[in-house]
């Protein structure tokens, strides 16, 4: 597959109506982000599910993210409809992917819906119990990151929700300020939310 290598690079201002506001990668690729800035980008949508306002990564994917800045990239979803998710304010990694993060910062993110799920107002890492996936974090920052979900009823971890990951390692890390801002419905993990990891 594709092999992406961002070296000493700022993204910032970009704006979809699709899955990833900053950047989208598709099928067996290779993201690295090294010295990177990933900053006020958006994903909105009145008429569908929108994932990854930062950085929308999809199948079978190895992500590598040392030394960045991802800060005050949000996710929009405006529509009611049960079936329009909302997930990754800053990062949306999916199925049978490896994530390594070291010396990073996810910083001032948020998921903002108005229908019934949200996950992860930084990072989400969403995967299937019938693959392998791993997730390593080690001496990163994910702080003031936000689910505002006024109109939804379930709310998954405002920092980081890792869901069916296999294998998770997070060391030398820190968890400050991340908040579920939810009126009504189930909410869970404001910091981190863990789904049916085996390890």
């Amino acid at each position: 597959g594709l092999t992406v290598a961002l070296n000493d690079v700022t993204i910032m201002g970009g704006s979809s109506t699709n899955h990833g506001g900053g950047i989208s990668a598709m099928n067996t690729t290779t993201l690295s982000l090294t010295d990177a800035v990933i900053k006020n980008n958006e994903a909105a949508s009145s008429s569908s599910k929108i994932f990854g306002g930062g950085v929308y990564v999809a199948n079978f994917s190895r992500v590598t993210i040392q030394s960045s800045t991802i800060s005050d990239n949000h996710v929009t979803v405006t529509s009611t409809s049960p079936s329009h998710f909302a997930k990754g304010g800053a990062l949306f990694v999916d199925y049978q992917s490896s994530i390594t993060i070291d010396d990073s910062v996810f910083a001032d993110n948020s998921v903002t819906t108005s229908s019934t799920i949200s996950f992860g107002g930084a990072i989400c890492i969403k995967n299937s119990s019938s693959y392998e996936a791993s997730f390593s974090m080690s001496d990163s920052t994910v702080s003031g990151n936000t689910l505002d979900a006024a109109g939804s009823v379930y709310h998954y971890g405002a920092g980081l929700s890792l869901s069916y990951v296999s294998t998770v390692s997070i060391s030398g890390s820190t968890f400050r300020s991340n908040e579920i801002e939810s009126a009504a419905g189930y909410a869970s993990g404001a910091g981190l939310y863990v789904l049916s990891s085996d390890s």
